[in-house]
């Protein structure tokens, strides 16, 4: 599916729903609101709508409050209450396409099985920038039954379009065919955290240095690793800094000092993990947004004899805070990993 990084809807899904000019009604801004109520029984009480099976997923949303919590699908689950829903019912979703994008086809269940609709253009509003998708029932939602009806899915946000800034509630609505009642329900999200703390993330660095032994072969140690702040937060105290190489090939590694344009306070100790030489440094204050912390590491070069039958590629790994991850960022940068090592015949052959 189409998606394009400014946030808009792609084009090719629309044109697979149609285009029907503009439409003018729109819901207020807002990032935040209550979660789905549970839905009465649907043997008894009125026709209601709920939560499908999807769930919510966290968002990361700009401000105090780091996540929300949204559903994952743009749908709605249909509850018929005592009199049912009758067949030629028209159910809409006004939707930011900030958050969703639209499925190519409408999925329609009740029960166990299909359920027949149809859906029909969607069209955009050019003052709200809301989008909406209708989809007509062919069939009935019986008395006592269910029906769960699911035109979009939440967008998938990766880094650096992962934070998602002044998104608009969206809602579903349906209009039974037979009696014109119509009931509506917002689709708007809840605070995923009481933690007043903007997100915040980071990027690895490294300058490695190479270290050769025998025929050819050769490995590598960080001698230099950075981290970047992403923003908008800053990264918490106490984030981590590992350093790690194959012991048959670095005998130790320790950090000189850290520095941001002045020294920066920390600690440091030798890792304690099988298989692994290195050294972990965590930071003592937070990095504000746009800084950049650089270790400066000493190595102690080990001498393999020959040719190794494995190798520990060397890597630089940071691990925020466990009490602020919920408002950590995901920049798939968060390590670095050097697998080019020549230690044996076949990775000669690969790499010298």
């Amino acid at each position: 599916m189409e998606q394009e990084r400014d946030g808009r809807i792609g084009r090719r899904t629309l044109l697979q729903w149609g285009v029907a000019g503009v439409v003018v009604a729109g819901l207020s801004a807002g990032t935040q609101s209550v979660a789905f109520a549970a839905p009465p029984s649907p043997a008894s009480g009125p026709l209601s709508l709920g939560p499908t099976p999807g769930g919510l997923t966290s968002i990361l949303v700009p401000g105090a409050s780091q996540a929300v919590e949204v559903p994952y699908d743009l749908g709605v689950t249909i509850s018929g209450g005592a009199a049912g829903l009758a067949g030629g019912s028209v159910l809409t979703f006004q939707f930011d396409p900030l958050l969703y994008d639209l499925t190519p086809q409408v999925t329609a269940t009740s029960g166990t099985g299909t359920l027949p609709a149809a859906g029909q253009p969607a069209t955009t509003d050019t003052r709200t920038g809301l989008t909406t998708a209708t989809v007509t029932l062919n069939d009935a939602v019986p008395p006592g039954g269910t029906a769960t009806v699911i035109v979009g899915h939440l967008r998938p946000r990766r880094y650096p379009y992962d934070i998602v800034r002044g998104f608009k509630q969206s809602e579903a609505a349906v209009t039974d065919h037979r009696t014109k009642e119509r009931r509506s329900r917002g689709l708007s999200g809840r605070a995923a955290a009481p933690v007043n703390e903007q997100p915040w993330g980071f990027e690895a660095g490294v300058l490695w240095q190479p270290i050769a032994w025998g025929s050819g072969f050769r490995s590598y140690c960080a001698r230099e690793a950075s981290v970047h702040s992403t923003g908008p937060g800053p990264v918490p105290a106490g984030y981590r800094v590992r350093v790690m190489a194959d012991p048959a090939v670095v005998r130790s590694v320790r950090v000189l000092g850290a520095f941001d344009g002045a020294a920066v306070a920390g600690s440091a100790a030798d890792l304690a993990l099988p298989g692994v030489r290195g050294v972990e440094w965590t930071a003592k204050s937070p990095l504000a947004a746009g800084r950049r912390v650089r270790l400066q590491l000493a190595v102690t070069v080990a001498a393999p004899g020959g040719d190794l039958k494995s190798i520990k590629h060397p890597m630089v790994e940071l691990i925020g805070p466990e009490a602020h991850r919920g408002a950590q960022r995901t920049t798939y940068l968060e390590s670095v990993i050097r697998d080019d090592s020549i230690y044996d015949a076949e990775t000669k052959a690969r790499f010298a």
